[in-house]
Formats: C-alpha cells, sequence, structure tokens
C-alpha cells in the first residue's frame, strides 16, 4: 500500500480508499437501499486495515442513513480511530440553513463516535445546488466547523459539468474535491479537464466512480479481453487496469472503491502499490482502446448509485439499467429475458412508472429516467414469449 497527502491538510492517506456505499445489507444481500450489516462492516473494515488502508468515504443518506453508523461503530470495536481518516457529506439537497447543518452535523459525529470529521464533503453539488449553497451561508458554516476543529478538511462532491466544476473549485478555499473519475468517463461531468483544472490549482482530487458502479471490473467484452491478453503487456484483471489508470494521475490523492467482499478488498489493494507516471506508452495505448470500444457499446451511462431509489412505484432502475447494459455490452440474450420477465411480473419496471419524474430530478448524470425506462421495456418485452 502506498500512502499520498492528502494536499495542505497534511493527512497520509492510503491511496485506495473505501467506499461504503455499497456494503452487505442486513438481509444478506449487496442492496444499497437497505440498512447496513454492522456485523460484515466490521469485519470488513478490519480486514481493510490489515491491508494498510486508512481512507474510509462514507456520507448520511448511504444504507439507510446507517452507514456512518456501522463505520463508527466499527472504528470503535476495533480502537483505530486514531489510524483513520474518515471522510462523510453534509447532506445539501435538503438542508437549506446553518442551523439545520448544525444539527445533521452533530448527528453524524454521534453516529461516528468522534468529536470531529477529518474530511467534510457537500454532497453531490451541482448548478442550482451550489447556488443554493452560498446564498444560504454554507460557505461561513464550512469555515466556521474548520475554526471550530470539528473537521480537518473541507470539499464537495460534484456530479455536474467541467465548467460547473470550475466555478464551484473557484469559489472558495477548498482542501480537496471528489470527481466521478475513471477511464470510460474523461469527457463525462467534470471529466479529464475538470481533473486537469483542479490538479493545476494544487486541489486533490478524490475519485469516486472509479470502477464506474463495478462494471469495468467485470468480464469484458471478448474485443476489450483480447486487448488485455496481448502478451507484451502485463498480465492483469479488468478491474486492475482501471484502478491504476486512475492510480497513474499525480493529482489523485484517494482512488475510491465500493468494496462489498473480501476478496474485493484483497485485489483492490494489490493495486494501490502504483506510483503516479509508471503506465507505460503501451499500456496507455491500450486502455485508450478499450475505452473507444466500451463507449461504442455502451447504451446508458448509469453508474448504479441508486440516487433515483427508490421511486414510489417500486420500478428498480439502477437494476433495471445495469441489466439493460449488460444485455447490449455482453449478449445477455438468456439472462436479460429471465431477469426482465421477472421484473415485470413483480411491478418493477416501466409499466409500474407513472412519470413522476422524482428519479430524474434526483439522477447525478442527469438521466431522462423515464424516457429511458421505456426504451428498455420496448427492446426487452421483444425477448418475452407472445
Amino acid at each position: 500500500m502506498l500512502y499520498r497527502t492528502l494536499g495542505k491538510t497534511g493527512y497520509r492517506v492510503s491511496s485506495l480508499g473505501f467506499g461504503l456505499m455499497r456494503l452487505p445489507d442486513i438481509q444478506g444481500g449487496m442492496r444499497r437501499d437497505l440498512p447496513a450489516d454492522p456485523v460484515k462492516t466490521r469485519d470488513l473494515v478490519a480486514r481493510a486495515v490489515a491491508l494498510g488502508i486508512n481512507y474510509f468515504d462514507t456520507a448520511y443518506p448511504y444504507h439507510q442513513k446507517t452507514s456512518e453508523t456501522v463505520l463508527g461503530m466499527a472504528l470503535e470495536d476495533l480502537g483505530i480511530r486514531k489510524d483513520c481518516v474518515i471522510a462523510t457529506k453534509l447532506p445539501s439537497a435538503s438542508m437549506k440553513t446553518p442551523e439545520r447543518w448544525d444539527a445533521i452535523f452533530s448527528e453524524q459525529l454521534q453516529k461516528l463516535r468522534t468529536d470531529h470529521v477529518d474530511v467534510y464533503l457537500v454532497h453531490n453539488l451541482n448548478r442550482v445546488r451550489w447556488a443554493d449553497f452560498q446564498r444560504n451561508g454554507g460557505l461561513d458554516f464550512l469555515s466556521r466547523l474548520k475554526r471550530e476543529g470539528r473537521i480537518g478538511a473541507a470539499g464537495f462532491s460534484l456530479h455536474d459539468e467541467t465548467d460547473i466544476f470550475r466555478s464551484v473549485l473557484d469559489g472558495y478555499d477548498w482542501d480537496v474535491c471528489q470527481i466521478q473519475f475513471n477511464y470510460l468517463d474523461i469527457k463525462l461531468q467534470a471529466g479529464l479537464a475538470g481533473y486537469e483544472y483542479a490538479a493545476a490549482k494544487g486541489v486533490p482530487v478524490i475519485s469516486m466512480e472509479t470502477l464506474k458502479g463495478g462494471m469495468l471490473a467485470c468480464t469484458p467484452p471478448a474485443s476489450v479481453q483480447a486487448i488485455w491478453d496481448n502478451p507484451i503487456l502485463p498480465h492483469r484483471t479488468p478491474a486492475e487496469w482501471a484502478l491504476r489508470w486512475v492510480l497513474d494521475h499525480k493529482g489523485i490523492a484517494v482512488a475510491l472503491s465500493g468494496m462489498g467482499h473480501e476478496n474485493e478488498l484483497i485485489a483492490n489493494a494489490a493495486c494501490a502499490d502504483h506510483t503516479p507516471g509508471s503506465l507505460s506508452e503501451q499500456e496507455r495505448l491500450a486502455i485508450d482502446k478499450a475505452r473507444q470500444i466500451y463507449q461504442s457499446m455502451y447504451r446508458i451511462q448509469c453508474t448504479g448509485c441508486a440516487y433515483c431509489m427508490p421511486c414510489p412505484r417500486g420500478v428498480t432502475i439502477p437494476y433495471l439499467f445495469r441489466l439493460y447494459n449488460n444485455y447490449k455490452l455482453f449478449n445477455e440474450t438468456h439472462w436479460a429475458k429471465i431477469q426482465y420477465g421477472q421484473a415485470l411480473a413483480n411491478g418493477m419496471a416501466f409499466p409500474s412508472c407513472i412519470g413522476c419524474g422524482q428519479c430524474a430530478r434526483q439522477c447525478p448524470q442527469g438521466l431522462a429516467i423515464p424516457a429511458l425506462l421505456h426504451d428498455i421495456h420496448e427492446e426487452l418485452r421483444q425477448l418475452l414469449p407472445a
């Protein structure tokens, strides 16, 4: 495990960070819309620390507001709070006043069982939320928390275009920023241009969706696998190619990965010895070719973050998008037929949608979700028996 300095904060952070949005749930699965399992989370945190991971990223709403709680329990039970860097987030979408933010922050400290948060991020900023946050005194609120020693670093996470990212980055003396960053999405949201802007300003970048919701860890299409199988290249898993591409960038302080199984922790930690700038020209060209193939095949830019959930009518939006993308990318006709048929039978597909638009308003990617669900339905229902 290599460690990097988190900009002017002085924190030494593991280059691989543990994202706690995809934890084991209390029903034995991996659903992000269910409470997290505290026992299994503790075991994962213990294993992560044993592997050298010291950066833990959570947020107020994750796992039905239980992610912070199970992390706090784990760090207390293991007696390792002082050895770890905790990052959590201020919910900016619905909380509009400093008084409300103070109450939420106090609740977060209680859940995390700590007297301070090391890295506090304004959550999921976009054009509208940034304007609201400034107007409602949000920047003064962050400055006060820093003066009082209740947070060590102030930052933000953002799902919006590059110009908005630049505007936010220039609008305050930020210690850190967090953006969606992986080798597929170099022109999506802040993208590579946003990363370069932050790096030029000396603001460390934390990558989220490093593996694009896990998609870049899956068995790739044959045409992509053929690239990885080139004998002149090192033998690596798809996830390792993705992680090493992110960690190759000097301005990346932490590459986050949402890891819900021990084997994922072990595999990803094995990549965290990567020194920035050490990919060869042949390796970079191979990744560029893989990107071109994926982008020619990828239909819906969903990362599976589940901000669109829960749907008031029970439509399982991220599940349907993943099902559809896998169907298109990996030609999973058999499974698409079975799974979409079950979704229809259980009222979890487009026919149950009432077009309320709640999902689209919450989507960080700006997807026109009801229209996409309709298009998926029209295509996948053709696979089903008449």
